[in-house]
């Protein structure tokens, strides 16, 4: 089977942007070739083309997604029900438009055939709006990922996304499934889908301990948050692996050279003063300052030592890795990094539980982007690796997330009364 696939492919390649929209059409209603197949040697050959394919990739896919619709709509009705019930017919029918627009979404974006997904929403007739922004989003995320790898890493992009990348489409269709779920159930409980109060909490903690019964969930919404927290934890410390592995296998070279290329290619004055500012945001002692003041004023409005006690604990611990960071990567150009992720990631934490402003969203926002600007700011400055400075972001993400369970912990058992 693999040397007829083998056989199309290169007959395809000889027509390129042509052949991509062939395999991307008619694989998305009845061939059985990806056209990732495609995508990726003509990439690879002009890495400077890879989003024009992905782009033309997508919407040559989305249109024959609909012409897999039309197939369902017209064809697929009558043959279904010579094999099965009208009453089972109607029960999947308002599952699939129920959920319909999600399934197509995460067809597009994963290894489940699109194709299957692209005829049952034209036989179970759901809206077109929604399956043409469906596909849109499952079939562009997945094409402009693998487009992206290829542009910032090169030839060793087919090697990475032969290994990692269908386990990169699956984990972000669970962690936009989750989202929705989390959403759905702020909406409900509160008609408010931007509120997940106290109210909501204690509801999960009845329903926790009434229904599941094992250790854990005895603990109500403390369960909830070590195990959601901690399987969140080993998702990252399974992604930083991961990525570690490819930084010390010297995959990532590429993607470090260019993009210090494309930062050092925009030059202005402005530029440089915003690379000192972020700089000096990013220094060891301006975190230490930050912490004291950032302790000192939960303490003296809310007369709470918990809060001071998590960024005591979370800034202690991201030196400890820090030492371990700089030992065994320091050659990646990853030092540091780790300290400003952790203190500005407890630090947005804190900000969100407890601060209430209509400009809550957009102060939020400003305090997630400074670690990022502070890691192309140091890129910027000399730092040609990259790539270590997003394994200390990974490294701080999972710290971030045991710290907050450890929050949760002290708030559970009223540390503050001790």
């Amino acid at each position: 089977m693999g040397l007829w696939i083998d056989q199309i492919i290169n007959l395809l390649m000889k027509y390129g942007i042509i052949g991509l929209v062939i395999i991307s059409f008619t694989e998305s209603s009845f061939f059985p070739v990806p056209p990732d197949l495609l995508l990726m040697p003509l990439s690879i050959l002009n890495p400077k083309y890879a989003f024009l394919y992905a782009f033309i990739a997508t919407i040559a896919s989305v249109i024959g997604g609909l012409f897999g619709y039309l197939i369902g709509e017209k064809a697929g009705r009558p043959l279904m029900k010579r094999f099965f019930k009208e009453e089972n017919i109607k029960k999947v029918e308002g599952c699939f438009n129920k959920y319909g627009g999600w399934a197509v979404l995460i067809a597009g974006l994963t290894p489940v055939p699109y194709k299957l997904f692209t005829i049952a929403s034209g036989v179970f007739r759901i809206r077109k709006v929604v399956f043409i922004i469906a596909s849109i989003f499952g079939r562009g995320i997945r094409f402009f990922i693998e487009a992206s790898i290829i542009y910032f890493v090169g030839s060793n992009a087919k090697t990475i996304i032969a290994q990692y990348f269908d386990m990169i489409t699956i984990g972000l269709s669970l962690s936009l499934i989750m989202a929705y779920l989390i959403y759905n159930y702020a909406a409900k409980a509160n008609k408010n889908p931007y509120s997940f109060s106290k109210r909501n909490m204690d509801r999960l903690s009845h329903l926790l301990k009434n229904k599941y019964k094992s250790l854990i969930f005895r603990l109500g919404s403390l369960g909830f948050y070590i195990a959601s927290g901690l399987a969140y934890a080993a998702v990252i410390t399974f992604v930083f692996a991961i990525f570690q592995h490819s930084v010390v296998e010297n995959q990532l070279a590429n993607f470090d050279k260019r993009l210090y290329a494309i930062l050092h290619s925009v030059r202005s004055y402005y530029i440089y003063d915003l690379v000192n500012i972020f700089n000096a945001v990013g220094t060891l002692l301006f975190i230490l300052i930050a912490l004291l003041a950032v302790a000192m004023f939960f303490y003296s409005k809310y007369t709470r030592m918990t809060e001071t006690m998590l960024m005591v604990i979370n800034i202690t611990g991201a030196f400890a890795l820090n030492d371990i960071f700089i030992s065994t990567l320091n050659p990646y150009g990853g030092e540091y990094s780790l300290i400003d992720f952790s203190f500005y990631g407890i630090l947005l934490y804190l900000f969100i539980i407890n601060y209430k402003s209509k400009f809550k969203l957009l102060l939020g926002f400003l305090i997630f982007i400074i670690p990022f600007l502070i890691g192309l700011s140091r890129v910027y400055s000399g730092i040609p690796l990259a790539s270590g400075i997003i394994s200390g972001a990974l490294c701080a993400m999972i710290w971030v997330v045991i710290c907050i369970v450890i929050h949760k912990v002290m708030v559970y058992y009223d540390f503050d009364k001790w």
